[in-house]
């Protein structure tokens, strides 16, 4: 045990280690960093970097912000919506001829309108 410290709301300051894969096939991990709550930073351990996907950190803000906001990914999102849309409801068009002798003009039958 170490000792406990608490902030100015009466919560407790609390140290934790930050951990990351340094083997995929055997799933092992090694402490990278120790986050130290009473200096308020992470202290990286013995020459250690975390390995990031595609060598870097993600960014703080995701491309499309975090409820996909962002006007460049609106403006892309409703193009493949509009697009998705018109494929699908031709598809089910398409699909429906085949299943329909009547609208594909395959039928023998008639249908005489009085």
């Amino acid at each position: 045990m170490g000792p406990v410290e608490m902030d100015e709301f009466g919560d407790r300051q609390m140290d934790f280690a930050v951990w990351d894969t340094i083997n995929i096939e055997s799933g092992e991990f090694q402490v990278v960093c120790v986050y130290n709550s009473s200096m308020k930073q992470l202290i990286m351990q013995g020459g250690r970097s975390f390995q990031w996907p595609d060598g870097s950190p993600p960014p703080d803000v995701p491309e499309c912000g975090f409820k996909n906001d962002q006007p460049a990914c609106l403006a892309r999102t409703n193009t493949h919506t509009h697009t998705h849309s018109l494929s699908t409801s031709m598809e089910l068009r398409r699909r429906n001829k085949q299943l329909d002798p009547f609208l594909t003009g395959g039928s023998d039958q008639q249908i005489v309108v009085l």
